[in-house]
């Protein structure tokens, strides 16, 4: 199930570090992202044998008025200065809205990013399921021994779920002394063990539970942990558990650490709109497809709900981000996957809404975005009630 396209010099496609700190233009940051599969070696998904239908009951959009830092914008403002290059909505299981933007098209290949992140966390409620791991507060060394020293000794699997085993990291992608850059020069040496190597020996900040702190390589490991748990590839398992049974439409691909190697838990997938907005429609019901419960009972609200650390609520979940409740009571529930550059999928259970974006912006973090996507959120969940 492996595939690895080599970078072509000719392509006019910038490199990670370049991509990572911002000196690519708009063309080169989406034939980038378009490309990123020609980084490293990728595992393959299959689409399923039959591809599930979705209703269609299409909507204009182009009256949509919202105002986000002071300012007053149309549904237009927010696809254009957003660089937005794919938009799906689904209301009521209903697709009411797919379009497609700068050269982009239906089947045209995306990276996610750490949108990875969200479905390497769903996959963990497969394997507690279907019995392959027992607990959130099993150790991660009962997985991966190697870790039972070092940085990461001590630390349950739901402190790297909730990004706050307290491992020292500094994720800011545009500084080449950052942690998360120099995880990424241990990715390009493409040896098996090495990344794990790296994390384990870093230094820590805090003992597990004790502080909040966004880190990749926390998805690493637990990727890592369920390839251990469940004895098989992250893509096979996601083929066999979700893809699949939910009838998506195209393949995806996945990176890998090394050739035939382990799958990066915290990005790298890429694959269609209309897959992840399907995807995002088995989270909404609550991990069931067809009657049949693929998640725990209770996954998804453990999944998208807060914590506490030292008294203060992180609006965080197990590796999917909340809506903060100064966005207005329309978002009570919503839950969100969301990826640098401008991917995200949003669930709002109470409106049952779901929407999947696709983007290039010029800055990786979604507080450097532009438009504030929430804001927007918030007005289309008002236009569309």
């Amino acid at each position: 199930m492996q595939s690895w396209n080599k970078q072509n010099p000719e392509d006019a496609i910038g490199s990670l570090e370049d991509l990572y700190g911002g000196k690519l233009d708009l063309e080169q940051r989406i034939e980038t992202i378009r490309h990123l599969d020609r980084f490293f070696p990728c595992s393959e998904i299959t689409p399923a044998p039959q591809t599930s239908s979705i209703t269609e009951r299409l909507i204009d959009l182009s009256d949509l008025r919202f105002k986000s830092h002071d300012q007053n914008l149309s549904f237009q403002n927010y696809l254009d200065i957003n660089c937005v290059t794919g938009l799906y909505i689904l209301k009521d299981g209903i697709k009411v809205y797919e379009n497609y933007f700068h050269g982009n098209q239906s089947n045209t290949p995306w990276c996610a990013f750490s949108v990875t992140k969200s479905v390497t966390s769903t996959l963990v409620g497969a394997a507690i399921a279907d019995g392959s791991i027992y607990s959130v507060n099993d150790l991660v060394s009962d997985y991966l021994p190697q870790l039972s020293v070092g940085a990461y000794s001590g630390v349950r699997l739901e402190d790297v779920l909730r990004m706050s085993s307290g491992v020292l990291w500094d994720e800011t992608y545009g500084d080449p002394q950052s942690e998360r850059r120099k995880m990424l020069e241990v990715k390009h040496q493409q040896q098996a063990g090495a990344i794990l190597d790296f994390l384990k020996n870093l230094d820590r900040a805090s003992e597990p539970g004790y502080q909040w702190k966004y880190n990749t390589g926390y998805t690493f490991v637990v990727g890592a942990l369920l390839k251990a748990a469940v004895q098989r590839s992250l893509a096979i398992y996601l083929q066999e558990k979700i893809w699949h049974p939910l009838g998506m439409e195209f393949s995806a691909r996945w990176w890998l650490d090394s050739p035939m190697g382990q799958e990066f838990g915290g990005g790298g997938i890429q694959l269609r709109l209309r897959d992840l907005a399907r995807f995002g429609e088995f989270l909404l019901k609550g991990g069931l497809i067809e009657g049949r419960q693929i998640l725990p009972s209770d996954w998804i609200k453990n999944a998208s709900s807060s914590f506490k650390v030292q008294g203060s609520s992180i609006d965080y979940g197990y590796l999917f981000w909340l809506v903060p409740p100064d966005k207005g009571p329309l978002h009570q529930g919503a839950f969100k996957a969301r990826g640098i550059y401008g991917q995200y999928l949003y669930m709002n259970p109470n409106e049952n809404l779901v929407v999947a974006a696709f983007g290039a912006r010029p800055k990786a973090r979604a507080a450097d975005s532009p438009i504030d996507d929430d804001d927007f959120l918030t007005s289309l969940v008002q236009y569309l009630s």
